[in-house]
């Protein structure tokens, strides 16, 4: 022991030595002796411990919001198939950013989500001219018109049923004159103009 250092001294020294180790992973330097004068300590940063701070809660518009989009996009890439059970909430939950516990007070059921991302998709879809049967736009069409005929609720079926007529629409009003009873005839489109 250093004359003038007492054994409360050197514990706390090694004290601190052992607490250096163990949050960085390094040992503290040697102590200086007592002529010299101490290196100013480095401070690192370390990871934040404990809980995570908290995002801001999102309002039930917001929630709604990101949700639709992330499903919407996510049958962009997959497809839509007849049913939606190949999209998994939780994935779209973790794609939205927002919180499960926002998600389960603005759709109690996984159907009423369903049944939101189905409006959204039938509301927003506009199908292009070239009718190229691979084109996301017109799998997602032809997938939604035969899910609607299968909906058991009849609210929901009627208004998706409005929504696609709306799209079949504004498909026939973009081809000219004779071209929309062809592809009537040729079964390319449901219903007719």
């Amino acid at each position: 022991m250093p004359s003038g250092a007492t054994l409360s001294d050197e514990v706390s020294g090694w004290l601190a030595g052992v607490a250096e180790t163990r949050w960085t992973g390094e040992a503290s330097p040697a102590p200086a002796s007592p002529a010299e004068p101490e290196p100013a300590p480095v401070v690192e940063e370390r990871p934040a411990t404990g809980v995570a701070r908290r995002r801001r809660r999102l309002s039930d518009t917001e929630t709604a919001a990101r949700m639709l989009a992330a499903g919407a996009k996510l049958v962009g890439r997959t497809g839509l198939t007849v049913s939606l059970e190949h999209l998994s909430l939780e994935d779209l939950i973790h794609a939205a950013g927002v919180a499960r516990s926002a998600v389960y007070r603005r759709w109690p059921y996984k159907d009423l989500f369903f049944g939101d991302l189905l409006r959204e998709l039938a509301a927003s879809l506009s199908l292009p001219v070239e009718l190229d049967a691979a084109a996301p736009q017109w799998r997602t069409y032809l997938a939604l018109r035969a899910t609607v005929a299968g909906l058991p609720d009849d609210a929901l079926r009627s208004e998706l049923r409005k929504l696609l007529a709306e799209v079949d629409q504004e498909f026939f009003a973009q081809l000219p004159g004779g071209e929309a009873e062809g592809l009537v005839l040729l079964g390319r489109a449901l219903t007719g103009p």
